[in-house]
């Protein structure tokens, strides 16, 4: 499994703003988003958006520009929604799905336990916090994203099966 890293890559400038991508956990993604908004009045402004029926071209766009992805995953056995979102600079929170857990850290993002709706809108907030200050902690999330998006290349993938 690797991620196609010319169209998911970190391109600098990044809106404030969450993309999420709503399929398998449509009910979540409305709970979730309702109780961030109530919890962080201040965060009310921020635009969400919704990568439904988007093509890979457009949700790499979408995720060059978005400053937070939302991992909405749900049994997946190698989540590449959240390797892309990582791999695309996003500051990454939620669900990892079972798979994912492999290669989900406190260090890569703000994971939260599966159907926990409550402890995911918290989590997302602290990615939003994070973005918004910036400086240090940011960087050193988005460099360890990096790392492990970069550990899911094609070529890296290829020399394992080779190997």
């Amino acid at each position: 499994m690797f991620i196609d890293q010319q169209q998911f890559c970190f391109q600098g400038q990044k809106k404030r703003q969450i993309a999420f991508a709503p399929r398998k956990r449509p009910l979540e993604a409305a709970v979730i988003q309702d109780l961030f908004r109530a919890r962080n009045p201040d965060f009310s402004s921020i635009p969400w958006i919704e990568l439904k029926g988007a093509t890979e071209s457009q949700v790499a766009k979408a995720l060059r520009e978005t400053a937070v992805y939302l991992s909405l995953c749900r049994l997946e056995s190698c989540p590449l929604t959240i390797l892309e979102a990582l791999a695309c600079g996003c500051v990454t929170a939620g669900f990892t799905g079972l798979g994912g857990r492999q290669f989900t850290t406190t260090r890569n993002g703000f994971w939260a336990d599966e159907d926990d709706c409550m402890h995911c809108a918290d989590q997302l907030a602290q990615a939003v916090r994070l973005v918004t200050a910036g400086g240090a902690g940011c960087s050193d999330m988005l460099e360890a994203a990096h790392i492990t998006a970069t550990s899911y290349s094609r070529e890296r993938t290829a020399r394992g099966l080779v190997e």
